[in-house]
């Protein structure tokens, strides 16, 4: 999956173009959209389905797949059993002989930048089955990655970890005690059981790069859905303030609020099931809203 995030740099273009015609698909000009100088053929379902979902339908959906997933992934979650916790360095783990399986709360050693200090921990995880197929990837790391994640650690799995002294600690209950029915981090969850079926908007969305999550619904390739969604920075109480206070103009108000509003009124849904699994390999904090 990560290998796949610089993938992610060749769809800027694109994932931009589809964005402009979302917002502009009424537009009935009489020229030819170009990219690169060269003929666009506008996908209709595609810059529907990335309008009202964020999802990634078509030819594009081939750069998130680089890997082909592990059919366990639509397996149902595992259960936390208390066991004791497992510290992973560098270097390759067999669940169910080197660490138990279950469901586990990984938490990466932080790190400290400071000049004096310079101590860093990064580390990528990587899960395969025993086909060689991808169950889960991610980074462990205060700047550049996550530091906190689900996992269904399930018996037979190979576990790789490389990195710069990476430091993971594997608890087998659930010392953070998340919200999943608002809050998601990054992990793997299952629809009935750490979440609750229902409609539910994409609202606020912290990723350390481009966020995606992975929609399993009994297929071994997913629903792909990319949280790139309207941000606003403060609340219409707060920006009534700092107007008050005279930090912004009646202008920089104006576009502020309208920012609010658009954060509020295009959140992207999605319309999840019992039996639906969902994998975040780079989050920090995913909102969900329920609506239905």
């Amino acid at each position: 999956m990560l290998k796949q995030q610089s993938k992610l740099t060749q769809m800027v273009g694109t994932i931009m173009l589809i964005g402009f015609l979302s917002g502009c698909s009424g537009y009935a000009g009489i020229r030819t959209p170009t990219y690169d100088g060269e003929p666009v053929q506008i996908d209709e379902e595609a810059v529907a389905a990335y309008r009202d979902h964020r999802e990634i339908i078509g030819e594009n959906k081939k750069l998130y797949l680089q890997k082909p997933f592990s059919p366990s992934l639509n397996e149902p979650a595992l259960d936390f059993t208390e066991g004791d916790p497992v510290l992973l360095e560098s270097g390759q783990y067999t669940i169910g002989e080197d660490l138990p399986a279950g469901r586990v709360y990984m938490r990466g050693a932080d790190s400290n930048f400071a000049p004096d200090q310079r101590i860093i921990h990064v580390g990528t995880v990587t899960i395969m089955d025993e086909e060689d197929n991808l169950y889960f990837e991610t980074l462990f790391n205060d700047a550049a990655g996550i530091k906190e994640a689900y996992i269904d650690l399930r018996e037979g799995h190979l576990i790789k970890v490389v990195g710069e002294n990476p430091e993971i600690m594997v608890n087998y209950e659930d010392s953070m005690q998340v919200d999943t029915s608002t809050t998601l981090i990054t992990g793997q969850y299952e629809v009935g059981k750490q979440i609750d079926p229902g409609t539910y908007e994409i609202a606020n969305v912290i990723t350390p790069g481009v966020g995606v999550m992975y929609w399993f619904q009994g297929d071994q390739i997913p629903r792909i859905i990319e949280l790139s969604v309207p941000q606003a920075t403060m609340t219409e109480e707060e920006l009534a303030e700092e107007r008050k206070a005279g930090y912004l103009n009646e202008t920089e108000y104006q576009l502020q609020l309208e920012a609010i509003e658009q954060a509020e009124t295009q959140r992207p849904t999605v319309n999840l099931e019992t039996g639906d699994r969902l994998s975040l390999p780079m989050v920090h904090t995913l909102e969900l809203i329920k609506v239905e």
